[in-house]
């Protein structure tokens, strides 16, 4: 039973990996901010759905499955419209983890779930998946054994017929004949290509990088990474590894409870601080300390704090039984945490207006924005076990991350530096395409950063995977 039921998997996983494999590589290869990357990410979500419905028919759509779908492909979306990269990364990696939240949603009754439990699938589900690295192989053998199997049982012949064992046997032999078609048509390209320059011309405008033959290693260890993430990523979750039930809290809160009032303690005096010599300025600094140099010390530090006061109180909540005592010290660590991002924020606004406006610093503005937003998500948590804190940070999260992905950062930072008549303090080296509409019409951008734009818009030319909104924006207004 065990070998017919790996002889259907790969039947189903053999074909669809390799294909998808194969669309994958030919979508990101090199390529991370074209207009190829949205259709990469809508083909990874069809061939999971696609092969998830093959092997579970019998499973049913849950709800929130669209929403995170439909934020994948937009992330995939504002790659192609951006020439950030630090959003570029950032766009991939939520992505990613988009993409693990969906498939564990889809696999697991996830909505009684917290947020460790959730995020120990996850890491599970990364780890779980190499763990089954060698289960193409061990299908392929089963598919051979089933087939020696049905042969010698006549009994399972008469009850599953002929034609069943011809459609099984099938199911290899496609999977071997998309395995040999694959460097065969490769090798057969390349020397047509050589033999009609019009033909190799209209292959290198198609394929891009793609085409060139020095790329073929790099292409093909993309190529096994993404057939052996994929098939062993279902493989485990079909296995059913992970926990589904939900875990309630039952440790012990008293050690907590005098530890976490200790720190309130300290924070009500920090907080303290914070009011009467940052917000209202009065009280006696420490001697040959400006109030410019106190505003700018200290602001890592305090967003370190911050995020430690937010996972604490998760932590707390979530493992430890009820007590009011303890939540009444979580609500008011929670206060103190508010009058810190405050703090933060208020210390990186005078920053920025002394030493101009970089990606950074915007988006260290927009993480104190969104741990404030989920720090009132947190206090929910702890007056309501019930609230679902992971299902609204995610959303939250998500929701605000594609409101600044697609709002062109660099193109506002540049409008910034530009209106406060700082911008010789940019640095050009770094400076992307989304910038260059705020300067047109203007005579304000130097040479040197045109030289380096014109670099970067030359590195993705004669490649239509690399076509990039952003970057045809700026070339437009360059010429």
């Amino acid at each position: 039973m065990e070998l017919a039921q790996k002889a259907g998997r790969l039947k189903i996983l053999g074909p669809a990996s390799l294909i998808y494999a194969v669309f994958f590589t030919f979508c990101l290869y090199e390529n991370w901010s074209g207009i190829t990357v949205p259709f990469a990410a809508a083909g990874t979500l069809v061939y999971f759905r696609t092969v998830s419905r093959n092997l579970f028919p019998e499973k049913i759509e849950t709800s929130g499955g669209w929403f995170l779908a439909a934020a994948i492909v937009l992330l995939g979306i504002s790659s192609c419209l951006t020439d950030c990269s630090p959003v570029i990364f950032m766009n991939a990696a939520g992505g990613f983890l988009l993409l693990l939240v969906y498939v564990l949603h889809f696999y697991y009754p996830d909505a009684k779930w917290n947020v460790g439990q959730q995020l120990s699938s996850m890491f599970c589900a990364v780890f779980g998946a190499v763990g089954c690295l060698f289960a193409p192989f061990t299908d392929l053998a089963g598919q051979g054994g089933s087939e020696a199997e049905r042969a010698m049982s006549g009994e399972e012949q008469a009850m599953c017929g002929s034609a069943e064992k011809k459609h099984s046997g099938n199911g290899r032999l496609i999977f071997i004949g998309i395995i040999i078609t694959v460097p065969v048509l490769a090798v057969v390209l390349l020397l047509l290509s050589a033999a009609d320059a019009v033909f190799g011309t209209g292959l290198k405008n198609i394929f891009g990088n793609l085409y060139v033959p020095e790329n073929l290693p790099g292409i093909l260890l993309m190529t096994l990474f993404a057939f052996f993430a994929s098939y062993c990523g279902i493989v485990y979750l079909q296995k059913g590894g992970l926990r589904k039930e939900s875990r309630t809290g039952s440790g012990e809160p008293l050690p907590f409870i005098v530890a976490s009032g200790a720190v309130l303690a300290v924070y009500l005096i920090f907080s303290a601080v914070q009011v009467i010599f940052l917000f209202l300025h009065r009280g006696s600094l420490p001697a040959h300390m400006t109030y410019a140099e106190y505003a700018h010390q200290g602001f890592y530090q305090l967003l370190a704090v911050c995020i430690l006061n937010m996972l604490a109180a998760v932590v707390c909540t979530e493992h430890l039984r009820e007590s009011k005592v303890l939540r009444r010290i979580l609500a008011g660590i929670s206060l103190c945490t508010y009058v810190m991002l405050a703090s933060a924020a208020y210390r990186m606004i005078l920053y920025i207006g002394a030493y101009d406006l970089t990606f950074l610093r915007l988006f260290v503005l927009f993480a104190l924005a969104l741990l404030a937003v989920l720090m009132g998500g947190v206090m929910v948590s702890i007056f309501r076990p019930c609230f679902h804190l992971f299902r609204f940070a995610l959303v939250t999260v998500t929701v605000l991350y594609l409101i600044f992905s697609f709002a062109s950062p660099d193109y506002w930072i540049a409008r910034y530096n530009l209106s406060a008549g700082n911008s010789d303090s940019l640095y050009f080296s770094e400076l992307s395409a989304d910038s260059v509409p705020a300067y047109a019409g203007k005579n304000e951008l130097p040479e040197e950063a045109k030289e380096t734009l014109a670099g970067r818009l030359r590195k993705s030319g004669g490649d239509f995977r690399k076509f990039n909104f952003s970057r045809a924006a700026a070339e437009d207004i360059l010429k």
